[in-house]
Parts: C-alpha cells; sequence; structure tokens
C-alpha cells in the first residue's frame, strides 16, 4: 500500500549529507478564505511557524540551536518547512502534532508578511474576491484571530479535518508524524469562498464565467498571459508547450533576448499558468506575440509532444498538492492528454493587452475577444473634488499635488503636475476597504484597481469621509497596519537640523557628565575608560552617524544625502522556497562629504554620494544576513551611480532566503554611516 501521507524528494544540495528538509503541506487555501474572514489562515501558520522556531535543547553540554520556518500560503494549500541540520529539524519538528491544541493565537498576534499572487487583475476575474487577492496587504479582518483558532484545530494532522502531506529529503526524518490519511473533503468544494464556480476539467465557461477567454486591459505589465490547465504531468507538460510557444512570439515580435518566467499554481482540478517576461513587452508590441503564440499551440506535431513529455518531469509540490486536496492518482501521460489541456488552455486563456493597439485586419481573432477594464468616471455624474489642505500639506502625509475627484460611481486619484492618468476604483465593485488607525483608506475593487486616500488631510475631507463611511457600509472593511510616517524627503529634512541640535546637546551634557566623574575621581585611568565609552558616538568633525528608524522614514546623512527604504517584500515563488525579498530604495545626493571616517581619516567627498547595492543588507528576525539576489539583470533594479547634489535616484534591491518575523534592512557606506529600518525603528 502506498503511504500517501509522505513524500521523499530529491535533496536540493547533496553535497552537505549533513543538512536536510522537511516540511508540511494543508490541502487549505486562500482562495477558501473569504474576505471576512482574511488573516485566520496566516495567523495559523504563523503562530506555528513561531513555536516550531523555538529554541532547542541539543543535549550532552552542545547547548541550544534554532530552525527557521518558512510559511507558504498558496491559492488552495498552504505550507511550513525548514532546512537544516537534520538532528536540530528532527527535535524542533517533533513537536509539531503538540502544539494545535494549545492557546498560541495571542490577540496581538500579527502574520508575518506574504507575496502578492502573480497578476492580481486576473486572480480576480478568475476567482473573484477572496483573501488570497488580499495576501500582501497584511490585512486583517475583524474576528481573524478567533477564525485563526478554529483554523488550527482544523489543521491539527492527527484529529483535524483538512488534509495534509509530509515530505522530507532524509529518509531518517520520514515517518517523525504520522499523520491521518489525506481527508477528500476539499475536493468537493465546487465554488470559492466568493461565490465563483472552480475551475473543472472538460466543462465550457460560459458567458460571464471567469474562466472564459479575456482581454484584461494593462499597461506596461510584465505579464502576458494566463491560462487554466489540469493539475496533471500533462498539464505541466501543456504549460512547458506554452512557453515554447511564447517564445516564437517574442521572435515575431523582435524580442527574442527577453527572458520568460513560467508560474503554476494549483487552483483546485486546475492549474493557473502565468507566462511573463523579466523585461515588460512594450504594449504596441503584444498583439502580434500573443497572436503568434496561440497560432503555436494550435495543433504541435505529435513528436514535439512526445519530446516535452520525455524531458520535462512533473515537480514534487504537484503530486504533493494533489494528495494534499484528496484528489486520486492521476492518468499516465498521453500525447491524446497533453492536446486536451492545450485545448482547455484556449478555452480559458487570459491576454494582457491594451485593446487600442488591436488592428481588424491583423488581430482580428484577438478582437473577437471581451475585454475587462478598469473603470473609468462617467462624465454625465457630477464630480466633486477634494484638494489637500494646508494642514494636510504641514503633515507631509499626503503629496500636496494630490487631487481627488469623487462621483457616484467611482473615486479618482490624480497628479496635477502630470498629466499621467488618474487611478481609478469602481465604488459599486469593491472588493475590500483596508483601513489603518491614521485614518488611511485603500480601495481595492473587483479589477484590480487600488487608491489610496487619506480623508484628513484633504480640504473638507471631513465630507468624504462620512460620504465613504455611509456608501461603502456594505462592503467588508479590514485593518492594516502603516509602516512609519509617509513624510516626505523635503518636510523631514526641515525637521533634522532641530533633532540634531538635540542630538549634540546631549552627547556634549554627556560628556561634561564623564568629566565630572574623572575629575572627582582624581583617576587619569578612569577617565580614560569614560572616554573609551563615547566610541560609539560621533563627534563635532565625523561625518558619520548611526541611526535606527522605521520603514519609509527618510534618514538625512551629515552630508545632506536623503536614502529612503521600504519594507521588504517577498516575490512570488513556485517551487523555489528561498524567495527574493524586493526593497524599494530612494536616495538623493548632498554636497560632497566633509569630516572623518568612523576610523578618523577623512572621507572623499563622493562617500556618501557613491549608489551601491553593496551598501545595502538584510537581516532576518534572529539576525542572519541574506545574500543579495544573484540572477540576470533586472529592468528595475538599483543602478551604481555617484549622485549630484540633488540628483535623485530609485531602484530595487533584491535578498535571497528566509526572512523571518521581522526583518532589518542596513545601509553602509565607506564614511561610516550605519542606518537600520525595520517595523519599529529599534535596534
Amino acid at each position: 500500500m502506498i503511504d500517501t501521507t509522505w513524500q521523499l524528494v530529491a535533496p536540493r544540495t547533496p553535497a552537505d549529507p549533513s543538512m536536510a528538509e522537511i516540511g508540511v503541506t494543508w490541502g487549505r487555501g486562500l482562495l477558501e478564505e473569504a474576505v471576512e474572514e482574511t488573516g485566520a489562515l496566516a495567523l495559523a501558520l504563523t503562530a506555528l511557524a513561531r513555536e516550531l522556531e523555538r529554541r532547542i535543547h541539543l543535549g550532552h553540554g552542545r547547548g541550544s540551536s534554532s530552525v527557521d520556518v518558512e510559511i507558504r500560503l498558496d491559492a488552495d494549500v498552504c505550507s511550513l518547512r525548514s532546512r537544516g541540520p537534520a538532528e536540530e529539524l528532527r527535535i524542533a519538528w517533533s513537536r509539531l502534532p503538540l502544539l494545535f491544541d494549545r492557546p498560541l493565537v495571542a490577540e496581538g498576534l500579527r502574520p508575518r508578511e506574504l507575496p502578492a499572487p502573480l497578476w492580481i487583475p486576473d486572480v480576480l476575474a478568475r476567482t473573484g474576491g477572496t483573501a488570497f487577492a488580499l495576501a500582501a496587504h497584511g490585512a486583517l479582518a475583524q474576528g481573524a484571530h478567533e477564525a485563526a483558532r478554529r483554523r488550527l484545530r482544523e489543521l491539527d494532522p492527527l484529529h483535524g479535518t483538512i488534509g495534509c502531506v509530509f515530505w522530507t529529503d532524509d529518509p531518517g526524518l520520514r515517518d517523525l508524524v504520522r499523520p491521518s490519511a489525506p481527508r477528500g473533503s476539499a475536493q468537493a468544494s465546487k465554488t470559492w469562498a466568493s461565490g465563483e464556480p472552480c475551475w473543472r476539467p472538460g466543462r465550457l465557461p460560459g458567458a460571464g464565467h471567469g474562466d472564459r477567454p479575456l482581454i484584461i486591459s494593462s499597461g506596461n505589465t510584465k505579464e502576458l498571459a494566463s491560462v487554466m490547465l489540469p493539475r496533471t504531468a500533462e498539464g505541466h507538460a501543456a504549460a512547458e508547450l506554452l512557453r515554447s510557444a511564447l517564445a516564437e512570439g517574442l521572435v515575431a515580435g523582435d524580442d527574442e533576448w527577453n527572458m520568460i518566467s513560467l508560474r503554476s499554481e494549483g487552483m483546485g482540478e486546475g492549474l493557473r499558468v502565468v507566462l511573463s517576461t523579466t523585461t515588460p513587452v512594450a504594449p504596441p508590441k503584444r498583439p502580434l506575440m500573443l497572436t503568434e503564440m496561440l497560432r503555436q499551440i494550435e495543433k504541435p506535431s505529435t513528436s514535439r509532444i512526445e519530446a516535452v513529455l520525455a524531458d520535462s518531469t512533473a515537480p514534487a509540490w504537484l503530486e504533493r498538492g494533489r494528495r494534499a486536496r484528496g484528489m486520486g492518482p492521476e492518468p499516465e501521460p498521453s500525447v491524446a492528454g497533453v492536446r486536451r489541456a492545450l485545448e482547455e488552455a484556449r478555452r480559458s486563456i487570459h491576454l494582457a493587452l491594451d485593446p487600442s493597439h488591436l488592428d481588424f485586419a491583423a488581430h482580428r481573432r484577438l478582437l473577437e475577444i471581451p475585454e475587462i477594464a478598469p473603470a473609468e468616471p462617467d462624465p454625465a455624474e457630477p464630480e466633486r473634488v477634494f484638494t489637500v489642505s494646508a494642514r494636510g500639506r504641514r503633515r507631509g502625509g499626503t503629496d500636496p499635488a494630490t487631487r481627488i475627484r469623487l462621483t457616484r460611481s467611482t473615486l479618482a486619484l490624480e497628479d496635477s503636475r502630470t498629466s499621467r492618468g488618474a487611478d481609478v476604483v469602481d465604488l459599486g465593485h469593491l472588493v475590500a476597504v483596508l483601513a489603518s488607525e491614521r485614518g488611511t483608506r485603500r480601495l481595492i475593487d473587483r479589477a484590480g484597481s487600488e487608491l489610496t486616500v487619506r480623508p484628513r488631510d484633504l480640504a473638507e475631507g471631513e465630507q468624504l469621509d462620512r460620504y465613504l463611511t455611509h456608501s461603502l457600509r456594505r462592503v467588508p472593511h479590514l485593518r492594516i497596519e502603516e509602516d512609519g510616517p509617509r513624510t516626505h524627503p523635503a518636510v523631514k529634512a526641515k525637521r533634522w537640523p532641530f533633532r540634531v541640535l538635540v542630538s549634540l546637546g546631549m552627547v556634549l551634557a554627556l560628556v561634561g557628565a564623564i568629566a565630572l566623574l574623572g575629575s572627582g575621581s582624581g583617576s587619569d585611568e578612569s577617565a580614560g575608560d569614560g572616554g573609551a565609552g563615547l566610541g560609539f558616538t560621533p563627534g563635532p568633525e565625523d561625518a558619520w552617524s548611526w541611526e535606527h528608524l522605521r520603514w519609509n522614514e527618510t534618514a538625512q546623512l551629515s552630508n545632506g544625502t536623503l536614502i529612503t527604504v521600504s519594507r521588504p517584500s517577498p516575490q512570488p515563488a513556485s517551487e523555489d522556497w528561498d524567495r527574493d525579498h524586493r526593497v524599494d530604495v530612494t536616495l538623493c545626493g548632498g554636497a560632497p562629504s566633509e569630516g572623518l571616517r568612523m576610523g578618523g581619516e577623512p572621507v572623499r567627498p563622493i562617500d556618501q554620494n557613491l549608489v551601491r547595492t553593496t551598501g545595502f543588507t538584510m537581516y532576518t528576525g534572529n539576525h542572519a544576513e541574506l545574500p543579495a539576489a544573484e540572477g540576470p539583470a533586472r529592468a528595475d533594479a538599483l543602478q551604481p551611480t555617484t549622485l549630484e547634489e540633488g540628483e535623485c535616484t530609485s531602484g530595487a534591491v533584491w535578498f535571497n532566503g528566509f526572512s523571518g518575523d521581522d526583518p532589518r534592512v542596513g545601509y553602509r557606506n565607506d564614511a561610516g554611516d550605519s542606518i537600520t529600518w525595520s517595523r519599529d525603528g529599534g535596534d
């Protein structure tokens, strides 16, 4: 009899036999969590991960250690996974069955940060509004903690109602936990939490169905297409054929050097496959490329399909997800099965296109596909315009150029300095309103459009606030935390002189106090020790400084250089567990540096205006350093440069690995500056 509760996988790094991997996947995902329960599953897994990460005693005088635990919350499964020395994994994970009836979910617990799903407008079109579409916001519904406690009992491998599968690459860890056989209840659902029907192979999507062919109006996005395929090895092979077809489309569009990304994720009986490129394809080029891709998948040769079946091996996570969802054995892969999968792709394809670039003669097939587009204000509806008040400008929380336009059916946000189109949400089709204690509201509609507004920063904003409170009373409201004051650099810079004077006054007072203590003791040696205690405090001639800030706060170096760092954002992944974490950085150059480095030698004029990705480091909650992510150059990466005074640059820096609960990002330069950003601004 085949053991369906454990899966032995191939080792990732066979060079180190002392390292092992262990994990568990449950047949429950965020598509099965209603917006009104958002955060419950994330809280349950966060609580489990924190308990597994508690320090363990190794015995025999070897001290203690701890293991890292990574969380995955996907569309229809969720997982925990650890990698480390096999002995430590055995000690830590043997505690797992004992955790599910304990009061782990305290009211103050916050869920770990999650990556956003790929192509959210596509997710919303296929599955409607669920916790999956809101995953990256860290939002919590009222009552989420109580719901998490119920979910924790359901996840119990021994007595719960949700099926699970454990996996490891070390035979010695197999059977560490003996769960009950996977239950089949998860596959019985015919709709997601939104009420939208689940995709099923062989079913023709009707008019109005989210899985029918659609054009999703888009701009310069990386995504090009998505399809639904069977959750089988045949579906996996069909996805590889789609990748090859898109490669031919890129050649036809004279963009053959672009790199293709293919990501698959389980959704019930299907796989949602998203095809993207590392560099966004220009909107005018997309119709030709996608037309060629569709032509390529119409009638692939039998030899081509056989070659793909021979070369492609279904990944371990595919079979694991099927088992956790209670699905039966899949059929033996065949050419006919792959052809059926490609037919499913044609019946469910979504294309990221701007319809204004379609030509009737050249793109007749694409013009037959219905379109989903973001909302636009109706010029026939009366509108009310709100601008930032004088008090709002002083607060610095809302850009002074912001202009809000309200009509009966839409809310639009414009930047009065540019001609860029407004951000618009459809007030009649909102998925959720995310509200913070500071009065910020983030509105998300069914098309995936988002808009953030803080009424208290607007002239007569209390009227807008009352209107939104009344008109959106039936829309689910969730709580979010703002990482820190969203202060504009100019405002932050105005506040710095006072802060510097206070800091300098404190340093001088401390020096005076130590001098008095030294003179009272009459000991030169004692005075010398007191001076050594000031070794990490910059003096008046020093260029360097140390600072601890919250996310999105702006640091100002001694030469006037401004640096702002965002909270690390975990990026979507499929079978690769060690996620990339994206950090957005903005730097504005100051005057040439003057003064002394931390070591006492003079600084170079360029020391504090150099921009290097190596100047930034990310640390986990356990203070472990994460390496910078390696790979091909990315279009929006932070570019090395030397800034002139007043010149600004922005870009992303990537790190790879476990982030833990409370990551930090540090900045260092040759002058000795040491700035750290974190959730609370602490050390």
